[in-house]
């Protein structure tokens, strides 16, 4: 009887639905080191368009068919969050890519009104100012959600009163790169897997405790590991392992690589079981180291004219060309031959009728 009240007991203290304020999001442990990176040398501007999910995984039911997804389908705004907390807002520019078409429109909202009004000093308003445009852009997805990657459990049983416990695993993995967008090179990629954990434990009593009265009584609970926060969690990681990663290739630095040091080697033993490296000096302006850190590419700076950038080129290979012999076409207008004005009514040959 007493384990059947303190069961009753336990029923009766579970928060009900109505009693559970709402609170803000859970402070995960790589949030934490994430926020604790070292200011960088001078902020990255990255642009975010998408992180989509690709494991066309659907909620595991043995009952029927489920149609919702097995993770969130939230992953872009997830990564947009874990760029802001890098370094506590200091490692990235973001600029948000995934609400481009309505910024356009509000845009040309503004343009049009600014063309219909006059400023306080009575002259027109002018147009907007440009949009920013991102030197580094930053993309991933949601690539793999394996279920039950392993399972166990345990249980035992005297005279009708026993327990059992169970427990199974899954398993989330997110990509993240970052490329250039002068020239499409892919500067890093990384990916980081989350364990989903989930643990059942239940106990009970089935026994007579007289020839006519019978004692029954059942007591269990689940953890289960949101998907979502295993999700959060998992691109949090492969941010830090991405501002890692490009400080290591040399393309972007640390303020301070004194300060960042044992967190480098930190990754490098969990990366490689403990490799020693040195960080990479600064770059100089214009220039980025690639990916395989085997010498450096001569890149346009991101302030760079493009549209003067292309004309100086050509300009350049145009006198390369005289210089080797090439001949310079002039236009000869003797070479023009108008259309005669009779040919020029009649119909394509394809068109014509039969005669």
């Amino acid at each position: 009887m007493a384990f059947a009240a303190l069961a009753l007991g336990g029923c009766a203290s579970l928060p009900t639905p109505s009693g559970i304020e709402p609170k803000l999001a859970d402070y995960t442990q790589t949030e934490r080191r994430l926020q604790e990176l070292p200011p960088p040398a001078e902020p990255v501007i990255v642009a975010v368009y998408q992180m989509p999910d690709k494991t066309g995984q659907h909620k595991p039911n043995d009952d029927f068919s489920e149609y919702s997804r097995a993770v969130t389908q939230a992953g872009t705004e997830i990564l947009i969050e874990a760029l802001q907390e890098a370094g506590r807002g200091q490692w990235f520019v973001i600029l948000d890519r995934t609400g481009l078409d309505s910024i356009l429109r509000e845009r040309q909202l503004i343009r049009s009104t600014r063309e219909q009004y006059l400023g306080p000093d009575g002259k027109p308003l002018g147009p907007p100012p440009p949009l920013l445009y991102a030197p580094v852009l930053i993309e991933g997805a949601i690539v793999a959600y394996e279920t039950n990657t392993y399972t166990g459990g345990a249980g035992a049983r005297l005279l009708g009163i026993g327990g059992s416990t169970v427990y199974e695993h899954d398993r989330v993995t997110v990509s993240l790169r970052a490329s250039s967008t002068q020239n499409g090179r892919l500067l890093r990629s990384v990916s980081a897997t989350k364990e989903i954990y989930s643990q059942g434990l239940q106990a009970g009593v089935f026994s007579f405790v007289d020839f006519d009265e019978l004692l029954e009584g059942e007591l269990g609970y689940s953890v289960n590991e949101p998907p979502q926060l295993a999700v959060r969690r998992a691109i949090e990681k492969a941010v830090y392992a991405l501002v890692i990663e490009g400080a290591l290739s040399g393309a972007w630095t640390f303020a301070d690589a004194n300060a960042a040091h044992p967190l480098v080697q930190e990754y490098l033993e969990e990366r490689d079981g403990g490799v020693s490296v040195s960080l990479p000096a600064p770059p100089s302006p214009g220039k980025l180291a690639p990916a395989d850190d085997r010498s450096l590419v001569n890149e346009p700076s991101p302030s760079t004219d493009f549209s003067s950038e292309l004309a100086k080129r050509l300009q350049e290979a145009t006198e390369a060309g005289e210089a080797a012999g090439d001949r310079k076409r002039e236009p000869n207008p003797d070479n023009f031959q108008p259309t005669p004005q009779g040919r020029r009514n009649d119909p394509p040959p394809q068109n014509r009728p039969e005669s």
